[in-house]
């Protein structure tokens, strides 16, 4: 099996949403646990998700059924998201991870193995475009964990990629439009 990390980034409070998101259904399963499926059925790696104290309902409900995941406490998600990439990286070993917010559905095994496969290329950054906009789930490599480490807890992970040569980033395209959707309301679970 292909070997692997993911960060799933699920520390949000989903007050848009009015649940929580990771366990919404989106084309008939649910945004969390399919996910953590996904990358357990198909790679080897540790999967790591990131709560918060308004989304432990995520590890109180679902860790009994996947021993094989790791869930980790984000303490200050008000931090944002980056906060809660870098708690999960800590426990991350492989020498690349797949990064996925909770409320990105890109569930399809194919995309996420033709991100696999461009490891190959020796980037630091693989990058799933849709129609010219980059999304997720994105793969970073071990120096760009420790870039990401080594920066504030209100850092963009945007900005820091940005900061990177223009090579060491590879933008794959794809014709699966789920990596730029995100569900941020009940409705976007239709479309």
């Amino acid at each position: 099996m292909k070997k692997i990390d993911l960060v799933i980034l699920a520390a949000g409070k989903s007050s848009r949403f009015g649940s929580l998101k990771g366990f919404a259904n989106y084309k008939g399963s649910p945004l969390l646990e399919s996910a953590i499926q996904l990358h357990q059925n198909n790679f080897n790696g540790r999967t790591i998700i990131v709560f918060s104290k308004d989304s432990k309902e995520y590890k109180d409900k679902l860790e009994k059924n996947y021993p094989n995941a790791l869930f980790t406490l984000n303490p200050t998600p008000e931090h944002g998201p980056f906060s809660s990439l870098k708690i999960g990286l800590k426990y991350s070993q492989s020498d690349y991870t797949f990064i996925l917010p909770v409320d990105c559905p890109c569930r399809q095994i194919e995309t996420w193995n033709e991100l696999y496969l461009a490891c190959g290329n020796k980037r630091e950054v693989i990058k799933p475009m849709f129609n010219n906009k980059g999304g997720h789930p994105i793969i970073i490599s071990k120096s760009i964990k420790e870039i990401i480490q080594s920066s504030p807890n209100d850092s963009k992970l945007n900005l820091i990629l940005r900061k990177l040569p223009f090579e060491n980033i590879l933008f794959k395209n794809t014709s699966n439009e789920t990596v730029i959707k995100n569900i941020n309301l009940k409705k976007d679970l239709k479309s």
